[in-house]
């Protein structure tokens, strides 16, 4: 792998449908973060959720992806996912 392939993995969007809930708060922290692209596979009321919890605990990278992944668990019960 060169760098170029690195480059095309971090721009290319990632299906959070083909993952569990930690893969998803993973990678959705990565992309709130700036280091993958947007995933797709989220409904925006969802994302928008978790993009505030990202930002309310911004800056603590644990705290950051516990955060979505709480959003992520209750979003479901709630209807947004």
């Amino acid at each position: 792998m060169d760098i170029e392939d690195v480059k095309k993995t971090l721009v290319t969007p990632i299906d959070l449908n083909t993952k569990d809930m930690h893969e998803k708060a993973e990678i959705l922290t990565l992309h709130f973060i700036g280091y993958l692209a947007k995933p797709y596979g989220i409904c925006d009321k969802l994302y928008k959720k978790c993009l505030e919890a990202f930002n309310d605990n911004r800056g603590k990278t644990e705290r950051e992806s516990e955060a979505v992944l709480n959003v992520l668990k209750n979003g479901v019960w709630y209807g947004f996912a």
